[in-house]
């Protein structure tokens, strides 16, 4: 695949993934729409010539923002369903899921994204 093409692909999915999330974010079908995020993140790091043998990174980059939204709709759920009692409560519990749900979506992603792509240069940070 030439590098035009490469361009062009990595701009339609980009847009493609703005379009997703923020469907995903203001629809009720939250769910089938972060899997579409989550499938469209993966095309864009093998598309994307700068995360070559650092898919890894690539990918928990790309699925942390649109995890952090869209986690937000099942954690204003249990906010609701708590609310009865104390507010607090509630908003810790929400606090809770949000970030529970957070953590399980990176590593699986980390781990999927190395069974996909299991040859990795060492990461050094300077």
């Amino acid at each position: 695949m030439d590098n035009t093409m490469r361009k062009v692909l990595r701009m339609v999915f980009a847009i493609t993934f703005v379009l997703i999330v923020v469907a995903a974010f203001v629809t009720s079908k939250w769910i089938l729409l972060s899997v579409l995020a989550f499938v469209d993140v993966f095309i864009m790091v093998y598309v994307t010539p700068e995360f070559k043998n650092h898919e890894n990174l690539g990918v928990a980059a790309g699925i942390v923002i649109p995890a952090m939204l869209i986690n937000l709709i099942p954690s204003f759920k249990i906010f609701k369903a708590f609310f009865f009692g104390n507010p607090l409560t509630a908003i810790m519990y929400a606090a809770l899921v949000w970030f529970a749900l957070l953590s399980v979506e990176e590593v699986l992603t980390g781990v999927l994204a190395r069974l996909i792509w299991n040859k990795q240069k060492k990461l050094v940070m300077k």
